[in-house]
């Protein structure tokens, strides 16, 4: 049986690291030694990293469980295998079923609300965590993502469009992980009364299944009660705008927002990362010039393959872009045109570097690039704003008649 004595040590060390100005250990001292507890309680699902999170003015998450999985790519053909010969086959050429799996490591974090707002003992903390964790190390929560992916399936009627999901893999990622905290965090499931009364077969513990039981009615009683059934809402969202999700400034400004209210370091570096990867190059265009490389190794056909798939349409970007130039008044805006700018840049010098062209190709993507460099220069210096400014227009005119009367009604507009 696990001794929990060295892991509410760490805990109760993380009060002190968070709440005192001299502590014995830093937050990061601490962080390590609950990672290398918690990896002698499960040595087969490992714990990559523990991030202790504050959290003064944001909504309460309690715990926060990201499953590690294989690349994107990989994860994709796993979870969806069965829709598409695109997901796999199998020795015998068919479509390769789902078959369960689980995740072998993760990232925990913890709310710094939950040490701050309910009084809880070390003891009680370590219950929570070891629930989660326990709950997550298996082939289930999977399990439960495909039949939420399942039953949207089934009731939209939809299909999946292959190269759309591996285009917007990082975001179909995130709204995995997203999904999959919804179906098994304590903190975040619509219905907890089984995961209550069937918490004793966690744990081997008795004590500690006492513990978890006394922190959650603490919890319950000063949170409240009140719950929503949001399980779905992240794979619903995802489906329903994946499609949109490379070519919609708007879907960028709504995850730019969630980065302002959302409490969670781990969602947060998940967002970032999903809305990098936007700017991109997409699957399809990697899958392309792989496999015009593969196909020829003639310099020219590469290069005219490669002019009219990429290069051509990043010089006709230029125009657009010297036209949204004009038209950049807030930072946001600016921001997206700088990272479009930027990506494109990129694409232009490594080709550049890479390739051997001939003088007049040469010069021409040299020049392309120049231009990319002078409008970067150009928008860089722009004054831009935080939000839209509307000007403030006075009919003097009216001033004058009306402060003759007193009423200065109208004058401003």
């Amino acid at each position: 049986m696990y001794n929990y004595t060295n892991l509410c040590k760490y805990i109760d060390s993380l009060y002190e690291s968070a709440n005192e100005s001299n502590p014995g250990y830093t937050i990061d001292q601490v962080c390590v030694g609950m990672r290398n507890e918690l990896n002698k309680f499960s040595p087969d699902f490992l714990c990559k990293e523990v991030i202790f999170t504050p959290n003064f003015d944001k909504q309460f998450f309690g715990i926060y469980l990201k499953p590690i999985w294989p690349a994107n790519i990989h994860f994709i053909s796993m979870i969806m295998a069965g829709y598409t010969k695109s997901f796999g086959l199998d020795g015998n050429g068919s479509i390769k079923e789902f078959t369960r799996f689980r995740p072998y490591k993760y990232i925990l974090e913890i709310d710094g609300r939950l040490l701050r707002d309910f009084n809880l003992s070390p003891k009680q903390i370590a219950s929570i965590i070891i629930r989660e964790v326990c709950v997550m190390n298996s082939a289930e929560p999977v399990e439960k993502l495909r039949n939420v992916i399942d039953n949207y399936m089934a009731l939209t009627n939809d299909t999946i469009d292959t190269y759309y999901l591996k285009d917007t893999s990082s975001f179909f990622v995130m709204a995995c992980n997203i999904t999959i905290h919804n179906l098994t965090c304590i903190f975040a499931k619509y219905d907890i009364s089984k995961d209550i009364e069937n918490v004793s077969n966690i744990f081997e513990d008795p004590g500690m299944a006492i513990s978890f039981k006394e922190a959650i009615n603490k919890i319950m009683i000063k949170a409240g009660v009140d719950r929503y059934d949001t399980t779905s809402i992240m794979i619903s969202w995802y489906f329903s705008h994946y499609k949109q999700l490379e070519r919609s400034r708007d879907i960028q400004y709504v995850m730019r927002n969630c980065l302002d209210i959302e409490p969670s370091e781990v969602v947060r570096s998940m967002i970032i990362n999903s809305v990098n990867n936007m700017e991109r190059l997409t699957y399809e265009d990697i899958r392309y010039y792989r496999d015009s490389i593969t196909e020829s190794t003639k310099k020219k056909g590469l290069l005219y393959q490669m002019k009219r798939n990429g290069l051509r349409s990043i010089e006709e970007d230029l125009y657009e872009y010297n036209m949204r130039l004009r038209n950049v008044e807030t930072q946001d805006d600016a921001i997206l045109l700088m990272r479009q700018i930027n990506s494109r840049m990129s694409i232009l010098e490594e080709y550049l570097a890479t390739e051997e062209l001939e003088e007049k190709d040469r010069k021409r993507w040299e020049d392309c690039y120049k231009k990319y460099l002078e409008l970067r220069e150009a928008l860089s210096k722009k004054t831009v704003y935080n939000k839209k400014m509307y000007g403030l227009f006075v009919d003097y005119n009216a001033l004058q008649n009306m402060s003759q009367t007193g009423n200065l009604m109208n004058t401003y507009y």
